[in-house]
C-alpha cells in the first residue's frame, strides 16, 4: 500500500440504481477495511457513560458492514502508539484531544481521515 494524497485518498463509491428510481451507494469491494480509532480522554467516564454507550451502538452500526472493530483510548499516548502500527486509520477525536494529536499524526501514511468529535461551538 502506497502513500495516497489528494482524490485518490477518498473512499471510491459506486451508485446503484434500483427499479424504484431511488440511487444508493456501496462500498467499493477492492477498498481496503478501515481501522476505526475513537480517541477521546472522557470515554469511560461516568459522567458520559450513557454518551459513549450510544456513540458506539451508532459507530458499530456504520462498521459493521464490513466487520471492522473500533478501537477506542482515552489516553494521547496509546492512542498515537497505536496510529503508528496501523494502516487505513479513521481517527475520530474530541475536539480537545484533537489539538494535541492531530499535529502529531496528521503527515502520516497510516491515516485516511480525521473526524473532529466535538460540541463546542
Amino acid at each position: 500500500m502506497g502513500n495516497l494524497h489528494g482524490k485518490d485518498r477518498l473512499p471510491k463509491y459506486h451508485p446503484i440504481v434500483g427499479s424504484s428510481s431511488k440511487t444508493s451507494l456501496v462500498d467499493d469491494p477492492t477498498d481496503p477495511p478501515f481501522v476505526v480509532v475513537w480517541c477521546d480522554a472522557s470515554i469511560g467516564s461516568d459522567t458520559n457513560a450513557s454518551d459513549d454507550v450510544n456513540t458506539l451502538i451508532q459507530l458499530t452500526r456504520i462498521v459493521n458492514r464490513k466487520r471492522q472493530l473500533i478501537h477506542t483510548f482515552s489516553e494521547l499516548d496509546a492512542c498515537q502508539d497505536f496510529i503508528y502500527h496501523a494502516s487505513n486509520v479513521c481517527l475520530i477525536v474530541s475536539g480537545q484531544m484533537g489539538t494535541q494529536l492531530v499535529p502529531l499524526v496528521h503527515g502520516l501514511h497510516q491515516l485516511h481521515s480525521v473526524y473532529i468529535f466535538c460540541f463546542n461551538k
